[in-house]
Parts: structure tokens; sequence; C-alpha cells
């Protein structure tokens, strides 16, 4: 004997079927170097790299860094930045991350240390 299993067509979708969820979205961005609170000197070469990832993966994800006043470069568009300050203090380093509409913005601070003086 065979058994044999009716088949239900409700016929094409209508209006009041539920759309399929729109493609999951996200954005995540941190700076990766240097860790905050790293000391440096006055006038020394400081390399800023920025980590994201988005979803979904392909996303082109654009880079905004404030370096803020007394710096070499003050803003750039680039994943990576080499920075020197001309003065000491505190400095706040700001990073914003965008992609597929997102914004995530991260910070990092350091210190900038007047060059000890002396000498040979």
């Amino acid at each position: 004997t065979a058994t044999v299993a009716p088949v239900l067509d409700d016929g094409p979708p209508t209006m009041n079927d539920p759309a399929p969820p729109p493609p999951k979205q996200s954005l995540t961005a941190f700076v990766s170097q240097p860790k905050s609170h790293s000391n440096f000197a006055v006038g020394q070469f400081i390399e800023f790299k920025a980590t994201a990832k988005s979803e979904p993966e392909n996303a082109q994800i654009n880079y905004q860094w404030d370096f803020g006043g007394n710096a070499s470069v003050t803003m750039t568009s680039e994943r990576t930045a080499t920075v020197r300050y001309l003065g000491a203090g505190t400095k706040t380093v700001t990073l914003r991350a965008s992609a597929n509409g997102l914004t995530e913005t991260a910070t990092v601070t350091v210190t900038i240390r007047e060059r000890e003086s002396g000498g040979k």
C-alpha cells in the first residue's frame, strides 16, 4: 500500500504575507594601537591603528580620526595614521568608523611628556 499525503498550495504570495527580515547590519570599531594611557615624548612619532568589523563583511568602512590640536596631523580618513604631538599634555584621540549607514565612535587617551633635558 502507498500512503499519499496531500500537498497544500496557498497560491501566490499576498500582501498579508510577512516580508523577509532585512539583512543583519552591525559595526564595531576600536583603536587597536596605541593602548589607552600610553606615554610618549613630545615630537615622538605615534602610529594609531583602527580595527573595525562590519556585517555584512564586504561593507566599505570609512574612517575619520580627530587628533585634536597641537598635532602634526589633526584629521585623516585612513585606517592608520602616524602623528607627532608638538606640545605636552593628555590627548584624547577620537576614531569614527562608518559603514552601511551605521557609525561607531571610539576614543583613546595618550599622555605626551616633555623630553627630558640633560645630556651626554
